[in-house]
């Protein structure tokens, strides 16, 4: 199995912040992260992608964009839905 590169999964997380209704964020971005858990990538890693596009939805004040990322660090952390967690 192939690492997943850092640089290649922040950018795919960033485009999909960027290109995806805020209504909509939610579920790609869970499939995303478990998809990155599957080929090896870190969940603290992971972590620190999701808080740093978390953290450009609220400098841009995207309140729901930004909810849509908590709601997949929910998962990252255990909480949340059994069939939801990461």
């Amino acid at each position: 199995m192939m690492e997943l590169r850092h640089e290649d999964f922040a950018e795919k997380l960033f485009e999909l912040g960027d290109s995806t209704p805020p209504s909509r964020l939610m579920l790609p971005l869970w499939g995303l992260a478990k998809g990155a858990l599957s080929a090896g990538y870190s969940r603290d890693e992971l972590i620190d992608d999701f808080e740093a596009l978390r953290a450009r939805f609220e400098e841009r004040g995207e309140e729901e964009g930004e909810d849509a990322v908590l709601e997949v660090m929910d998962f990252l952390h255990g909480w949340g839905s059994p069939h939801m967690k990461l």
